[in-house]
């Protein structure tokens, strides 16, 4: 297995990995009830990774997996903007952020940090401009006015039904 491939399989597999989560659940107050999501989406993650190691790990694999090794990051950059959203917009509405909320935030953010050890700087800083200018560039095309424009355009073109 290529060596990435080997550390980041042992970075998820580790206890180290689980121990973050917990960590942040308990640092912003996750509530017993809402532990089992948050173990949950662990998992998820932790097996989703795995997966990529076990597939994408052998030698002569190293340009799909470093690729796919950025694609995770990205996934991560743009979780943890949605988590802090949800967590920010809960302060200013209800004067405190979800706790499940923050500790995604949290664990994704620890996750990507661990992630750039194995990215390269330049890569790195591409990933994050192209992360941010994307998310930036959204507005105008994803607003709710555009949308439902595009949207009436393509039940026009599609008719229900066919």
């Amino acid at each position: 297995m290529i060596a990435s491939a080997v550390k980041l399989a042992a970075l998820v597999s580790g206890p180290e990995f689980a121990q973050a989560v917990l960590t942040h659940g308990a640092a912003a107050g996750v509530s017993p009830e809402e532990f089992p999501r948050l173990t949950a989406s662990a998992l998820r993650r932790r097996g989703a990774i795995l997966d990529v190691c076990n597939a994408l790990g052998a030698k002569g694999d190293e340009d799909d997996f470093y690729r796919t090794l950025a694609a995770i990051w990205l996934e991560l950059r743009f979780e943890w903007q949605r988590h802090n959203l949800v967590s920010n917009y809960g302060t200013v509405r209800h004067g405190c952020a979800a706790p499940l909320s923050l500790a995604l935030a949290g664990a994704s953010s620890a996750l990507m940090a661990q992630l750039e050890s194995l990215l390269d700087d330049t890569a790195l800083a591409r990933l994050g401009e192209f992360a941010a200018q994307l998310i930036e560039g959204t507005h105008g095309v994803l607003s709710a006015e555009a949308t439902q424009v595009s949207n009436a355009a393509a039940h026009a073109y599609f008719p229900a039904g066919s």
